[in-house]
């Protein structure tokens, strides 16, 4: 992408003077841009005080969209100490611009999660158990191309399974992946490891994705400075 600058109506003196003043505009563009996505912090969300459930329909709400930056705080809880166990959390939140976004639970108390997503109607997209980053690698972390709309985030203590009530939604028994074709929306959960293995414990569920203004301003900006280039390779070849 390229802006063409018309200096054709210019007189001389103001031609000298325009280009300089039009590569500081590009220039300051770039910084602004770079600036701009080093400075935009996530939106933060925390768990409702009563808790999210788990299932499509009744969860916590997330404010906002997931573009520029989503983080997402709560805490699950084991069966222990005559608690009633909340092994899985899910939210639902909204995607007004259509891309790839990127998931994961890096930062959260909890050392082993897994982090499932599910389109508005509760039917899987994708899942991962353990993201296999060093320092990182029993927490969850994955990417996927997302249209507008609205979608549902879950995560949970490891050995937690979505079932449809015919059968599990994922190959769990794997580390991640898509949906088992023709599977349903999820019902309910199964616990392969039982309610008194956890502690009680905090996560944290993360979504990135580059915010739009920011890279419109930077295509701006690229796009004088490809000019400027390609004009100097014009004049010296």
């Amino acid at each position: 992408m390229s802006i063409n600058i018309d200096e054709s109506g210019l007189p001389m003196q103001s031609k000298q003077l325009f280009k300089p003043l039009t590569r500081i505009l590009a220039l300051g563009l770039t910084a602004l841009a770079l600036s701009t996505a080093a400075m935009a912090a996530p939106t933060t969300f925390n768990e409702s005080a009563s808790g999210t459930g788990n299932l499509p329909g009744a969860t916590d709400v997330v404010a906002g969209g997931a573009e520029g930056g989503l983080m997402i705080l709560g805490n699950l809880i084991d069966g222990r100490g005559g608690h009633d166990p909340n092994l899985v959390d899910m939210f639902k939140f909204g995607v007004g611009y259509a891309g790839r976004y990127f998931f994961d639970t890096f930062g959260s108390v909890i050392p082993d999660t897994q982090l499932f997503l599910f389109d508005s109607f509760g039917n899987g997209l994708y899942w991962n158990n353990d993201a296999s980053v060093t320092p990182v690698d029993t927490r969850s972390a994955f990417s996927i191309d997302l249209g507008v709309g609205d979608y549902y985030i879950a995560v949970s203590f490891y050995g937690l399974d979505p079932d449809d009530g015919a059968g599990s939604i994922f190959d769990t028994l794997s580390n991640g992946g898509s949906a088992w074709a023709g599977s349903g929306s999820v019902s309910f959960w199964n616990d392969f490891n039982g309610a008194t293995v956890w502690d009680t414990t905090g996560y944290v569920i993360n979504a990135r994705v580059p915010e739009p203004n920011v890279l419109a301003l930077s295509l701006v900006a690229l796009g004088l400075l490809a000019g400027f280039s390609r004009r100097r390779q014009d004049r010296t070849g």
